[in-house]
């Protein structure tokens, strides 16, 4: 009985890791529309799918406008 909870407790581990990490893979856009004036000076790090990390959403926004790229949220938080 001992072992067989053993198993469950550890196959449930690992389909919420599993999970987790399929999550992270799928990038998403960032919603630029909303940024139209300027940035606000919050701090909400977002990890582009450059590698960079961004203070915030807006400024992923700007980065993409001034080089003329297409970069994606690929987490919220740092890289």
């Amino acid at each position: 009985m001992r072992t067989l909870s053993m198993v469950l407790l550890l196959s449930l581990a690992l389909c919420y890791f599993l999970d987790a990490a399929r999550a992270e893979d799928q990038a998403q856009d960032a919603n630029c529309d909303k940024y139209i004036v300027k940035c606000p000076r919050n701090s909400a790090p977002v990890c582009g799918t450059d590698g960079v990390t961004y203070g915030n959403e807006c400024m992923l926004c700007l980065e993409m406008e001034e080089k003329g790229i297409k970069i994606q949220i690929k987490k919220y938080g740092k890289c």
